[in-house]
């Protein structure tokens, strides 16, 4: 999607041709969750270790910036800072393959007085096969929710910041593997 930006006001239009290519992407993505939830079975499973009807998941990471901003922004005048994200999820198991829950994930960068950092929150459904008697899983987890955006950018010869703030809906999407540590605790990569 490519947003068009004026520098003066900051504000940002929408062109008919990108709402065109972001109703494509969205048909694509119920392309793709009709094959996923196709492929993957929904059959009971003897589970031993994963969680069987709800599981709580707080996590970390490294958050690194994959976006092209204008001149005034955080990253063109930061260059593209690694930060940090942290997450926490909620699920209910209605089967031992399909989860429905809450996810909400913070991330942060700074360079001395400039600072980003994003606050997502929304629903998720996540599917996953489980195999090794319910030892281990893949796991795909979708989700859709609001998005707030928020950076603060310091000009060298003042004492003030810009500040800039925006909502949006946003997208979620993760794919993930768990293991089983003990009976009551497992492990997530994604």
């Amino acid at each position: 999607m490519h947003i068009i930006t004026t520098q003066k006001e900051g504000n940002n239009l929408l062109t008919y041709s990108d709402l065109t290519m972001n109703n494509q992407c969205i048909k694509r993505l119920h392309l793709t969750l009709v094959i996923l939830s196709s492929l993957i079975a929904i059959n009971l499973h003897a589970q031993d270790y994963l969680p069987q009807n709800y599981s709580l998941i707080f996590g970390g990471g490294l958050a690194l910036s994959a976006v092209e901003g204008n001149k005034n922004d955080f990253f063109s005048k930061n260059g593209d800072r690694p930060g940090y994200a942290l997450m926490a999820e909620g699920r209910y198991y209605v089967t031992p393959n399909l989860a429905l829950g809450a996810q909400y994930d913070y991330l942060r960068a700074a360079h001395l007085p400039d600072k980003m950092h994003v606050h997502y929150i929304g629903p998720t459904v996540t599917l996953r096969t489980l195999w090794d008697n319910g030892n281990k899983s893949v796991c795909f987890a979708l989700g859709i929710g609001y998005m707030d955006y928020r950076e603060r950018v310091y000009q060298s010869d003042m004492d003030h910041g810009h500040l800039y703030q925006k909502s949006y809906c946003g997208i979620s999407f993760g794919l993930g593997y768990e293991f089983s540590i003990t009976k009551k605790m497992s492990g997530v990569l994604r």
